[in-house]
Formats: C-alpha cells, structure tokens, sequence
C-alpha cells in the first residue's frame, strides 16, 4: 500500500451540509506493509477505530488528531505492531524543522503507533508494540498549530492500553491533560512514561 489507506480528510472542517464523522467507523480491518501511516482521522470528529491491526507500517500507525482540533475519536482494542520512520525522501511533510511548511512538526522521523496533537479522544485496550525509533502512544503538542489548544477542557480517557519493545512508550504534554486507568509498559528502551511541555 503506498500511503494513508484509511483517512477521514476534513468531513466536519469544511462541511457545508452538517456532515459530521460521527457514526462513521473502521472496524475489523487490517493494513500491513504501508509506505505511510495506516489509519488517519484528519478535520474530522467522533469517528470510531475498533478491533483494527497495523503492522509494518512506514510513519505514524494510528493518527487520531492530525491538525489539533480533531476531538472525541475513540479507538478500542487495536492493535499497532512495528513503525518504522519514513525512508529518505518519503516523508509526507516536511522534515521537523523546516519554515515553508505548516505540518512540518508532524515528527514523522519520531513515528509512533498512536499518534496526536489533541488528547481529547478516548483510547481504550489499544496494544502498540514495536516503534523502532518513536513511542508507542505520543501525544504530541510541541509547536503544533494553534488549533491544537482547542478543545481541551474536556479531558480524554486512556485506559487499559498496553505499550511494549519501543523506544519509548509515552509523551504527554501537561496542559492536555488525561484521565488515565490501567496502563500497562514492559520492556522499552528509554522511558516508561514521560511528560514534558517542551
């Protein structure tokens, strides 16, 4: 699969006719060997991931909030195996640091199994494993677009989800705060929980 082979872009953003990805769901799929990602909610609210399976996939697995102002997606019981960081000259937006392009800090060479810049979601008995050089679940806020400090008085939930065999298992920023409930981490490299605003 060359790129992005299950993505919501923009169904509520610029919907003129109320769409909404509410009842709208990706349920008992499965993407393997992908060039980039595997399931991205992009513009687009309370769309439903459950009993899905990644595995061997170029960037991010999971990207529940590509932008920032993506809220109450819910993704249950999926399972992430084996990210890997784009192959050189693969990426999809420019490399973290560059000034002409807007997704630039989509930290694709940092690729995770659960990716997002709003932590307003619900993400409950997720199994992610194997991110080569990232994290298992990172919540990432770090120089996002300004939408991504909307929509966060409503906490998210993150519960019952296991991380294992990464680099690391998560990043969370603490002004997007969780309610978080049964975590489980074994054996990664670095860090088992990590929270920093920088």
């Amino acid at each position: 699969m060359r790129s992005y082979p299950i993505h919501w872009h923009h169904v509520d953003r610029f919907a003129s006719d109320g769409a909404t990805g509410l009842g709208q769901y990706a349920r008992n799929n499965s993407v393997y060997s992908s060039f980039q990602r595997a399931y991205v909610i992009h513009g687009t609210n309370n769309v439903l991931l459950q009993d899905n399976v990644s595995y061997d996939v170029f960037n991010h697995h999971y990207v529940l909030s590509e932008d920032g102002d993506e809220v109450d997606n819910v993704a249950i019981n999926n399972i992430g195996i084996l990210s890997k960081p784009p192959l050189k000259g693969q990426n999809s937006f420019q490399p973290v640091g560059s000034t002409n392009d807007e997704h630039s800090l989509q930290n694709e060479d940092d690729s995770s199994i659960f990716w997002m810049r709003n932590a307003r979601q619900r993400i409950i008995g997720n199994r992610a494993a194997g991110a080569v050089m990232g994290n298992c679940y990172f919540f990432d806020v770090r120089d996002a677009p300004v939408q991504a400090s909307k929509n966060i008085e409503k906490p998210g939930i993150f519960q019952d989800n296991v991380g294992h065999s990464s680099t690391r298992l998560w990043v969370f920023h603490p002004h997007q705060y969780h309610n978080f409930k049964g975590f489980g981490v074994l054996a990664n490299k670095d860090t088992g929980a990590c929270f920093r605003s920088t």
